[in-house]
């Protein structure tokens, strides 16, 4: 993610955001509202000022830089922190074009790696937004975490349980067990107690 790229527009972000550089790049020139709003967040949430896609000194080669507000000297992306690349990487995707298509599937591991709670949060707020505003033609996101943090931004009925169960893996609602829909309601349990504690399996949930 770090290390410079050809300048040439790439249509997609690769899987691991080896063309981060590349992907803004493209969007700045060629859907210039989507990275507008990539950049309105970056500012709001960022003491982030501008981007920039300066050359490097292989010819034609390219690596973004940050301007932070009240710093005058540009931060090469090597030092740009791991937490805004990969802030930058969601919202790109968030706020891109690949998120129109109503066939689009988007699978994402651990999203929480290198980012704070509280931009997990507002991460998970702004992706709720985009899904409820491109209803009934949203795309569907899948995401895998360990992080209670993560979870306990979800509704119930949108975490599934990965189990392997005789070789195979197997998926199960979270909130399919209706006593684990009660002590939500009540407030006994956050999602993540529900999920960690093993109060999902229908053995330990407590009874009335």
């Amino acid at each position: 993610m770090r290390n410079p790229t050809p300048l040439a527009p790439s249509p997609w972000l690769s899987p691991r955001g080896e063309n981060l550089t590349q992907w803004l790049f493209n969007l700045q020139n060629r859907y210039p509202q989507s990275y507008e709003r990539i950049l309105k967040v970056i500012q709001d949430l960022l003491p982030v000022d501008r981007i920039l896609f300066p050359p490097r000194h292989q010819v034609g080669f390219s690596a973004l830089s940050l301007f932070e507000r009240d710093y005058s000297r540009p931060i090469p992306m090597e030092h740009v922190a791991n937490g805004v690349l990969c802030l930058l990487a969601f919202l790109s995707l968030l706020f891109g074009p690949l998120m129109n298509p109503q066939d689009a599937v988007f699978l994402i591991e651990e999203p929480e790696n290198h980012l704070h709670p509280a931009l997990l949060e507002v991460l998970v707020e702004l992706l709720t937004q985009e899904q409820r505003a491109k209803e009934p033609r949203s795309p569907q996101l899948f995401a895998t975490t360990h992080s209670t943090e993560l979870l306990n931004f979800l509704e119930l009925e949108d975490v599934f349980l990965v189990r392997k169960m005789n070789g195979a893996t197997q998926l199960e609602p979270a909130d399919s067990k209706d006593k684990a829909r009660e002590l939500l309601s009540r407030r006994e349990l956050s999602v993540s107690d529900l999920v960690y504690s093993g109060a999902l399996d229908e053995d330990s949930l407590p009874a009335r």
